[in-house]
This record gives C-alpha cells, structure tokens and sequence, in this order.
C-alpha cells in the first residue's frame, strides 16, 4: 500500500484541507452503541462499504466487509479515499425509499482498498481531472454521472467520497 500512497500524494493530496484520521496505517474508533461503548479499528487497504450516514449530518460511514468486525460500522468521516470502487443500489430498499418516502440505507459504495480518511474540506478547483458520480434515489435507481447523466457501476482508480457525491481521478 505506500507506493500507492506515495503516488497519491501528488494527485489528490494537495486538494484535501485536513488531517488524516490514520496513525500507523489504523483509525480508532470509539463507538456507542446500545448504551455501550465499543472500540473498533480500520486499517489502510481494508475492504468496506461506505454509505452516507443518515444520522450524523456530513458523515459517511465505513462498514467493514472482513475481520472481526465484518458488518460492523468501524469509523465515521467526512471524506473517504477508495480504491477501484463500484456503486451498489438495492433495488427493493429502493421501492421502499419511494413507497414511504422514508430514507433508509440501501446504496454504498464499495471498495477492495481504504487509502485515506479525513475529517476536512475538498478544494474542488485543485482537485486534478475527475467525473462527479452522485446517487438520488428519487430520481434514477442508480449511481450516475452527474454531467453527462450516463449510469456507472463501478471505477478503476482513485475515488474520493466527500458532501453528497463521489468524485472519481480520471489522471
């Protein structure tokens, strides 16, 4: 994992305003869940679906998909760095979005590698060459491109996931 992150640093690093969560490749995280407090760790190239937390306002989650915490929320942040990700819908969780019109949690981003987590702010205008994918469940049953409006299922590179949208390096 540090020659992508080395690589990296040059691309996406200088457009992010703010501290990495990462000491020693590991976020600690101290959860409440029940009434009761749980420590979770994530580490750098762990595998996890990222969705935006529905509760806490500008937060996305990281749920990990191995371990002993596999489908367990292990941290919170604001921006999420992935590698190779592919957007997922459920499509009857969908149905009940639009039949209730009540938010649930049913599309994520999913990503064989976690490269960075912040807590910070996205300078758009440095950010190099990149296509903004969002998802809106009242409008399309899928993750899409938000110029061109044309469906996406998956990514091969470096994305970002910051606000409401995942912005997908096309360097």
């Amino acid at each position: 994992m540090q020659h992508i992150s080395n690589r990296l640093d040059s691309t996406y690093q200088k457009s992010i305003q703010g501290e990495s969560l990462f000491d020693d490749g590991i976020v600690e995280f101290s959860l409440i869940t029940n009434g009761q407090e749980h420590r979770r760790n994530t580490a750098i190239g762990c595998k996890a679906d990222y969705y935006r937390n529905l509760n806490r306002h500008g937060l996305f989650s990281c749920r990990s998909r191995e371990g002993i915490h596999k489908g367990k929320v292990t941290c919170y942040a604001n921006m999420f760095v992935v590698l190779n990700p592919t957007f997922v819908v459920s499509s009857a969780s969908r149905k009940r979005v639009i039949a209730n019109n009540k938010r649930n949690v049913h599309a994520f981003v999913r990503s064989s590698s976690l490269i960075d987590a912040f807590n910070g702010d996205l300078d758009l205008h440095s950010l190099p060459s990149h296509d903004v994918i969002t998802y809106q469940p009242f409008v399309r049953d899928c993750f899409f491109n938000r110029d061109t409006n044309i469906a996406i299922s998956e990514h091969k590179g470096i994305a970002i996931l910051f606000g409401a949208n995942v912005y997908c390096l096309t360097e």
